[in-house]
């Protein structure tokens, strides 16, 4: 059994051996061939494509002569013929092998020589001849005495182009393309050997083959399957790291967000007391870093929302010069810190009120504005604002211009890329994050605005933007309301002492009075113990958050009807609806300013309040 076994084993070798070096020799010869066949007919193809393109240039020429004189830009067409003549010349030497050509292409160029070379008037003669008669139409300019005596040439050029070297580039044609069907039936009749050779071959070894061959494919389909799942896998743990990330960012955001509100309160707080000179201007430049700090924060935020997909904006009515205003006065700050020289012309009315997010119009003018600061050494930065109106839409126009070190040709349409900073501008320490520009762009693609950048290296850059924003229509004027008996009452509660102070101070400068909660629990038992004009709600706070003490607050008590502003770090502008949802009257996001408190106070404890709910 086993001397048996050990013979058919011997001998399904030695077959199996046979077989495959038989296929081995059998796909040599027939890969060789053709190989040769293949390569062989390309050049035959491509030197039927040269005649084929020389009938199409004739014509080409024809035409462009004729139109000569017709058309409104004669110079371009002089031009197209002028390319047309030198390319039909460089081919038409190479079909009559006066220029050097490939061995294989010239295997099918000399079957051709006596149809172009031959006769009482050679073709090639003919070919030339319309070559030069059309290089001299192309020499003259329409109108020009040399135009009226190539008259002749222009008529010959036309009838030659249209009619006589067309038709015999078309029989040059047909005559390669009868010598090519003559060759692929010769083609037929080897491939048709070499395919029943491998069929018998393929017949012989097919026990042999196909069985190993079958349990790779199985091994391999169990393969994929793993691969597929482990690929799933993958991307699961992609979205949840991209999740992670988010959160991460946004808990981040608001972590960073708490102190810098402290920081920037106090320091407004403090600037508002007789401090000496040298005191104020170090509060402003701590002001200023603060303010640069959070703007970084915020671009991170968003350049991820960006990301995601979720960057919204939340539209309410503002007046379209405070943005662009607050812009202004900041990058003059920086540009005085700088040495550099703000130019500012915002022509925009004071009156003018529009329906917008007017957070991130102002991020986007300093987006703008920093940006040519940062890569301005010398000189100065240009702020232009204006408005048109056209059927209730103002179409905010705004330009900002420097005279930095400008922007390669190269990379101009790189700029708007996210992390888009270029090498030199950061080693030259200018380089920032490289995520400004493009939530820029992307903010200014949301409000439907258009966003166009213009700049020379090494003289500057100019960023234009339009935005259209709907006008708001004047409401009726309020009531006058009864003088107030007492100062406005206001319930502050947040679970950080710094921003319980700073919030304290400033509903103090504003003329107010504040009693002070550390959490929702405490926020509650103050609401139902004394009423209040205004309550400032904190929303990520201990033992119970904002939104539950809020919703709390309006089922009963004596502050069911107080208007509820929250104040946070931590929500994101496109939930701010959700907040309005849930028994809030406004949102404002920290860092809180003096002027911002009391512009609340205001708008709801001040003549003509009205429950109108917006966002700051």
């Amino acid at each position: 059994m086993n001397k048996s076994s050990a013979r058919i084993r011997r001998a399904l070798s030695l077959r199996f051996s046979a077989a495959m070096l038989l296929l081995a020799i059998a796909s040599t010869v027939g890969f060789v061939t053709a190989l040769s066949l293949n390569q062989r007919e390309r050049h035959r193809a491509e030197a039927i494509a040269m005649v084929s393109s020389q009938r199409a240039l004739s014509q080409r020429i024809a035409l462009l002569t004729s139109r000569l004189d017709q058309d409104r830009e004669p110079e371009r067409l002089r031009e197209e013929l002028h390319a047309a003549i030198a390319r039909m010349r460089r081919q038409h030497d190479v079909l009559t092998l006066g220029a050097s050509a490939d061995v294989d292409l010239t295997r099918f160029l000399s079957p051709i020589q006596g149809l172009y070379l031959q006769g009482y008037l050679p073709f090639d003669r003919q070919v030339r001849t319309f070559l030069e008669r059309a290089e001299t139409v192309s020499a003259a300019e329409p109108g020009s005495d040399a135009w009226q005596s190539a008259a002749l040439d222009r008529y010959l050029v036309v009838g030659m182009g249209t009619d006589a070297l067309p038709q015999s580039h078309a029989l040059i044609v047909q005559v390669m393309q009868a010598d090519a069907e003559a060759a692929l039936t010769k083609g037929r009749w080897v491939d048709g050997l070499l395919w029943l050779s491998a069929l018998g071959l393929i017949g012989a070894i097919a026990i042999f083959i196909f069985g190993p061959m079958g349990r790779r494919v199985a091994d391999s389909i169990d393969n994929i399957a793993t691969a597929e799942a482990r690929a799933r896998q993958a991307a699961r743990s992609a979205d949840a790291e991209r999740k992670a990330k988010g959160a991460f960012l946004h808990a981040a955001g608001h972590e960073l967000k708490t102190p810098l509100n402290a920081l920037i309160g106090f320091a407004d707080i403090i600037r508002q007391e007789n401090v000496s000179d040298k005191a104020d201007e170090a509060l402003q430049e701590m002001q200023f870093a603060s303010d640069h700090l959070l703007g970084l924060i915020d671009a991170i935020l968003d350049a991820h929302r960006a990301e995601e997909g979720t960057l919204t904006l939340n539209e309410e009515a503002f007046c379209v010069a405070e943005p662009l205003e607050a812009a202004s006065r900041i990058t003059e700050g920086l540009c005085r810190r700088k040495g550099l020289g703000l130019e500012a012309c915002i022509d925009v009315p004071t009156t003018s009120m529009v329906f917008g997010d007017a957070v991130r119009l102002r991020q986007i003018c300093l987006n703008l504005l920093d940006n040519a600061v940062k890569f301005t050494e010398a000189g100065s930065v240009g702020f232009e604002a204006s408005v048109a109106e056209t059927e209730g839409v103002l179409t905010l126009s705004i330009l900002v211009t420097d005279t930095g070190m400008g922007i390669p040709a190269a990379r101009q349409s790189a700029v708007f890329e996210r992390y888009a900073a270029s090498e030199d501008a950061v080693a030259r320490g200018v380089g920032g994050l490289g995520i400004g520009l493009s939530t820029t762009k992307t903010l200014v693609g949301l409000m439907g605005g258009e966003i166009a950048l213009r700049s020379e290296e090494g003289a500057g850059t100019e960023v234009s933007v339009t935005i259209p924003l709907a006008k708001v229509v004047p409401a009726a004027p309020a009531l006058e309301a009864p003088e107030r008996d007492g100062p406005i009452r206001v319930l502050i509660v947040d679970d950080n002492a710094p921003n319980r102070m700073v919030a304290e101070a400033m509903v103090k400068i504003a003329g107010g009075e504040a009693v002070l909660g550390c959490d929702g629990v405490e926020a509650v038992e103050a609401a139902n113990a004394d009423w209040f004009d205004l309550i400032l709600m904190d929303i990520s706070m201990p033992r119970m958050d904002g939104i539950e003490a809020t919703a709390i607050i309006r089922e009963d008590g004596p502050n069911m009807t107080t208007p509820i502003i929250a104040v946070t770090a931590h929500v994101a502008r496109e939930e701010v609806p959700d907040l309005l949802d849930q028994g809030f009257d406004e949102v404002i996001h920290k860092p809180i300013r003096k002027d911002l408190i009391a512009d609340a106070m205001m708008r709801w404890t001040g003549p003509g309040a009205a429950p109108l709910r917006r966002t700051a």
